[in-house]
């Protein structure tokens, strides 16, 4: 064949479009098959979500039904002791009629009956007698039963809610079950959850109120639950304080803290009084030899553990049943406060190493204590009283230079620093504001309402406001902001929402604004001028 021939030769020409084609179509196949094994595995995982869930709750109506078997044997025992004693109260019963007859002339016949009823009820007694500890044993025995029962069969179907362990840096991402790290569930809805030392501590509204506090990477209890809501210590939360077993445990293993109990002391439990900012403690006891007075040991919160400050020697008794008390910062110094509220006198009561009585000195005309200090030490918080105001006032101290970064004033009656020395909280009835201890401006001012609580979390990017009725997160990282604005508008966010956001710089911002005002129509900003 020659060469001419061959170029105009088209036979095969089909095939190089063929095999594209079957590229194509293989890779359409493959992909439907992937679509349906990803669908098939979705199958069965949900069946084995409905199995599992499914014979959970056999499980759970099985152990029921035997409840209700053990309860019905129970009431079946209990019926026979019921039916020995209303036999023994007949019996008595005729025992006294027979013989009230056998006294009536003409019915001394039935003397005789009256002394059958009567040895009748005694063996009915003598058998009551002999069957209470055999009936006592049985029903105890079938108590047991009927908790290890509800142990083993009931926790299988307890959890009412859980808890959702997500990283700060998924807290906005699109997927809801793409952000959770650990879901952990629990038997009752949580009051109050808080982060700790690796840690998640619930409070649950269980009865009575318990506490509980569990791995945050595994979700496993790191020890049993505490009876009692649980106050955390320190600026990591290293320690928990129970306030209905009046106990104070370490948050990463449960062990227990009491070194006051070295201390001789009178009947009755401890008083413990805690710093605003907790980073101190102070346990108030009753003395052994005399009950109107009480001593208070001072100790100072490091990490999980308690290091001694001193004491106070001689407080009034009277004051360990009110709210009169407040501990400083420094641990240095007990305040106590006389007279009504709004014209309360403030009283010094200095912590010493001694063992000598000690004394309270009035507060001058403006006292300045410490009430609070940054965990690392670097800022201070200062209260100024003035006697007779009714309104307190404090300010924030760089201890470095002791220069004044802000000061307060007004029903701003709690303040919290950030672990990290970044923020100060504080918040009343006048709201929230938070200021920023780095520039030393307040970037926060808002009123919420009834604020109950506020505390810091997410490595202090997030403001937790506890509510009268709820609860709300603020960020407060300028990233984790920029997160947050790009969840709330799933769109690119304008220049003017960056500002509003705090996202942009504030010299952008600033000029934007300038940039605005220049274009803007020319009786802009400017005076009309009047008609002639």
């Amino acid at each position: 064949m020659s060469g001419d021939r061959r170029m105009g030769d088209e036979r095969g020409a089909i095939l190089v479009l063929a095999l594209l084609m079957c590229t194509l179509l293989v890779g359409v196949l493959w992909f439907v098959i992937g679509i349906g094994d990803v669908v098939v595995a979705r199958e069965r995982a949900q069946g084995a979500s409905d199995a599992a869930a499914f014979s959970a709750a056999v499980v759970h109506a099985r152990g029921m039904n035997f409840l209700v078997l053990v309860n019905l044997v129970m009431a079946a025992i209990l019926a026979v002791r019921v039916m020995l004693k209303l036999l023994q109260v007949v019996l008595i019963g005729a025992t006294v009629a027979f013989a009230a007859l056998a006294l009536v002339p003409g019915f001394q016949e039935f003397a005789a009956a009256a002394g059958e009823a009567g040895a009748a009820a005694e063996q009915v007694s003598t058998l009551v007698e002999r069957t209470r500890q055999p009936i006592n044993e049985a029903l105890e025995a079938l108590n047991k039963t009927e908790h290890a029962i509800a142990a083993t069969t009931g926790g299988v179907a307890t959890a009412v809610a859980t808890i959702d362990v997500i990283p700060i840096a998924q807290a906005f991402a699109p997927d809801y079950r793409s952000r959770i790290r650990k879901r952990i569930e629990v038997d009752a809805l949580p009051e109050q959850i808080y982060a700790a030392q690796g840690s998640v501590v619930a409070v649950l509204t269980t009865q009575p109120v318990t506490t509980v506090v569990f791995e945050a990477a595994t979700g496993k209890p790191r020890f049993g639950p505490e009876n009692g809501r649980a106050e955390a210590l320190g600026a990591g939360r290293e320690l928990l304080f129970i306030d209905e077993s009046r106990r104070l445990v370490k948050t990463r293993n449960g062990s227990r803290l009491a070194p006051w109990e070295q201390v001789p002391a009178a009947d009755g439990p401890p008083v413990f009084l805690v710093s605003p900012g907790r980073e101190a403690l102070a346990v108030l006891r009753v003395q052994a030899t005399n009950a109107t007075q009480a001593d208070a040991i001072v100790y100072s919160v490091r990490g999980d553990s308690l290091v001694p400050v001193g004491k106070v020697v001689g407080l009034p008794a009277a004051l360990l049943s009110t709210n009169r008390l407040q501990l400083a910062a420094d641990a240095r110094s007990i305040t106590e406060a006389r007279g009504a509220r709004g014209r309360a006198e403030k009283f010094i009561w200095p912590v010493t190493s001694g063992s000598a009585p000690g004394s309270a000195r009035q507060a001058g005309a403006v006292e300045t204590t410490l009430a609070s200090s940054s965990p690392s030490g670097r800022f201070e918080l200062q209260e100024e009283s003035e006697a007779g105001a009714a309104v307190g006032a404090f300010k924030v101290l760089r201890r470095a230079d002791a220069s004044i970064l802000k000061r307060f004033r007004g029903n701003h009656r709690h303040h919290r620093f950030s672990s990290d020395d970044r923020w100060l909280a504080v918040w009343g009835e006048d709201g929230i504001q938070i200021l920023d201890l780095a520039r030393g401006e307040i970037v926060l001012n808002v009123n919420p309402g009834s604020v109950e609580k506020v505390d810091f979390e997410g490595r202090d990017t997030i403001l937790n406001v506890q509510l009268s009725d709820g609860a709300t997160l603020i960020p407060l990282d300028r990233d984790l902001m920029e997160k947050f604005a790009r969840w709330l508008v799933p769109r690119g966010l304008t220049r003017p929402e960056r500002c509003r956001y705090e996202i942009e710089g504030e010299e952008e911002c600033r000029k934007g604004v300038v940039a605005a005002r220049a274009q803007a129509p020319s009786g802009y900003g400017s005076a009309t001028k009047a008609p002639h």
